[in-house]
């Protein structure tokens, strides 16, 4: 069954859980709304937000159904869907509409949507709802907002690039890149001075929040990609299947190009946040291990020119050299 379109809502606030919360409430009471939410980023903050503004119950099991007394026009929040007895949730469902209650289900992407979810989405009672990412001029805007002050171009690049353009991931870099000092005001300007060490480890600090969301081997892959800054995807395929790939592409957490016209397609980290943060956290010993258990493997397939780099780099930095022609 097809799903509609996602409704995209803007934060200029940059803050993605008061959006997808408005989105939520003005939703139709007997509505399916799916929150996505890359990573489950900012899922707690969500529920927190929408239990501020309407009674709310949270659901870790579907076979509980409603509890007794739980308000017309409340909402219902379903916490870890696929894992939920496909029945209980078609009752969960169904109940909840003819209680005029919202059911609310954070999902990382369109691709986590349950079955029983999917086939109630022909009744045009389903709303998928996530945060519009920030056009480069939009990141700008928001910075002088966020800063109280204007801001350089070269500041504005960095937080383009670090962020995305992801409404919370540029409130993250703000935060961070203030209290560590990189961005600092200079006669009335903010201004982006070199990231140091500490900067980098407040972003690695920050990874345990953004990536709770991802499974193991989504994780790893995310981790062997900001090793060696591209991978080829036949190569990432092959090694953690496609499901795992296709889910952190829908995610958005990765981008596929083709390196060259006549060259493999390649896997990058988006966010630069996020790649920067990984390669922070990554020790030495585990920089290695994953060479020896992955990125030993990637350079003898055709990789092109926009991974070659990166693979080698990745070989140097743990005393590994790659043979000329290989």
């Amino acid at each position: 069954m097809m799903l509609p379109s996602p409704l995209l809502v803007d934060a200029p606030d940059l803050r993605p859980d008061r959006a997808i919360a408005d989105a939520v409430l003005g939703s139709h009471p007997r509505d399916v709304v799916l929150a996505l939410m890359p990573a489950l980023w900012g899922a707690e903050e969500l529920v927190l937000r929408l239990g501020e503004r309407a009674p709310l119950h949270r659901l870790h099991d579907a076979t509980a159904g409603i509890p007794p007394g739980h308000p017309t026009g409340g909402l219902l929040v379903l916490d870890e869907p696929a894992g939920q007895d496909p029945s209980a949730l078609e009752a969960l469902i169904a109940s909840a509409a003819q209680a005029r209650h919202r059911l609310v289900i954070p999902l990382r992407s369109d691709l986590d949507v349950p079955a029983p979810v999917r086939a109630h989405g022909g009744t045009g009672r389903v709303v998928l709802a996530g945060v519009r990412s920030l056009r480069p001029e939009q990141v700008v805007e928001a910075m002088v907002r966020h800063l109280e002050g204007p801001v350089t171009s070269s500041a504005a690049r960095r937080v383009v690039m670090l962020s995305d353009g992801q409404p919370q991931a540029v409130r993250m870099v703000l935060e961070r890149a203030r209290r560590t000092g990189v961005l600092h005001a200079v006669d009335g300007a903010w201004r982006w001075r070199s990231q140091d060490q500490s900067f980098r480890w407040a972003l690695a600090e920050g990874l345990p929040e953004l990536l709770a969301g991802l499974d193991a081997a989504e994780h790893e892959l995310l981790r062997v990609i900001s090793c060696a800054w591209r991978l080829p995807e036949s190569w990432a395929v092959g090694r953690f299947g496609v499901e795992v790939v296709d889910s952190l592409l829908a995610q958005g957490l990765i981008s596929a190009t083709d390196g060259t016209p006549l060259g493999p397609t390649v896997l990058a980290v988006r966010s630069g946040m996020l790649g920067l943060g990984l390669s922070t956290e990554l020790r030495p010993a585990e920089d290695a291990r994953l060479w020896y258990t992955a990125g030993s493997a990637v350079h003898q397939e055709a990789v092109g020119a926009a991974a070659q780099a990166g693979i080698a780099w990745w070989a140097a930095r743990v005393g590994r050299s790659i043979p000329a022609g290989e």
